[in-house]
């Protein structure tokens, strides 16, 4: 019998991307029974905090609250340049003074794209959970001043008649001359060394595979990423691919690593160092 190996992913285009030649055509789909959950990034977040899945998309936001746990993958992650979460609203400008009185949506207090957010203004300020696909259209019937938002609707915000306050990842950039962590693929830390390693060889396996074909093409991989978008127009489906998925997806550089530390460092207020969430 085999054994059983539960994966939470994403609906979006990065990760089915990343993931399709290892649900389909892996060794590792062939030797293990693949339990599949396919949930927005905030319910991902929420299945990590309860220990309920072996393998899972999160947040870099999420995942030093379980570090005891979990650990993360070398592949998998969505980290680069020009990638942020971004700020949005009806008005054409907002200073830090108005957004802290001010009724902003959030994917989740969970996300990196919150983590940024309290970074950025620094304050506590007026916060409200929202699915992440949701936020536009709220954001266009008036039902808050500013809504911060992940994913796709960067390359379609102003088709809702929303104008960019200001972008996460830039100021990042410019803060700290590192990439944006964004999200990363954990392992449960009890499977053992040997299912981690070789899954996460089984994962970039899968993206190189991915990277080598014209995807648009491939009639069973272009119907995997359609079937799962929130939005399917080519154009953005191939943005969306193009900006989140990188050499960091294949495997995690020392700038890039560095980044991780930095960002779980302000999340824990102390000094982190790569061993204690890294695949040794």
């Amino acid at each position: 019998m085999k054994r059983k190996i539960h994966l939470g992913m994403s609906p979006c285009p990065n990760d089915t991307f990343m993931f399709y030649h290892l649900l389909h055509h892996s060794q590792f789909s062939k030797k293990y029974q693949l339990e599949l959950s396919i949930l927005d990034i905030q319910e991902l977040n929420k299945l990590l905090s309860e220990g309920e899945v072996d393998f899972c998309k999160a947040s870099f936001g999420m995942i030093p609250k379980v570090l005891d746990k979990y650990l993360v993958l070398n592949s998998g992650a969505a980290l680069g340049h020009a990638c942020g979460p971004i700020l949005v609203s009806k008005s054409t400008q907002m200073d830090k003074k108005t957004l802290l009185k001010s009724k902003i949506l959030v994917p989740g207090f969970d996300t990196s794209a919150y983590s940024l957010l309290k970074a950025y203004l620094g304050e506590e300020f007026q916060a409200e959970e929202c699915l992440f696909s949701d936020i536009m259209p709220a954001l266009e019937r008036g039902n808050a001043d500013a809504g911060l938002i992940i994913h796709e609707s960067r390359f379609t915000y102003k088709d809702f008649g929303l104008n960019c306050l200001v972008d996460l990842g830039d100021w990042w950039e410019q803060e700290y001359s590192l990439p944006i962590p964004l999200g990363a693929i954990s392992a449960k830390r009890s499977l053992g060394n040997d299912i981690i390693r070789e899954f996460n060889l089984a994962l970039k396996e899968s993206i190189e595979w991915a990277f080598s074909q014209t995807w648009k093409e491939n009639e069973a991989f272009l119907n995997f990423i359609c079937d799962h978008a929130k939005e399917i127009s080519p154009e953005v489906l191939e943005s969306h691919i193009n900006l989140y998925v990188n050499n960091e997806s294949v495997e995690l550089s020392e700038k890039a690593l560095g980044a991780i530390e930095k960002m779980f460092a302000s999340l824990l207020n102390r000094s982190i160092s790569r061993n204690e969430f890294l695949l040794p």
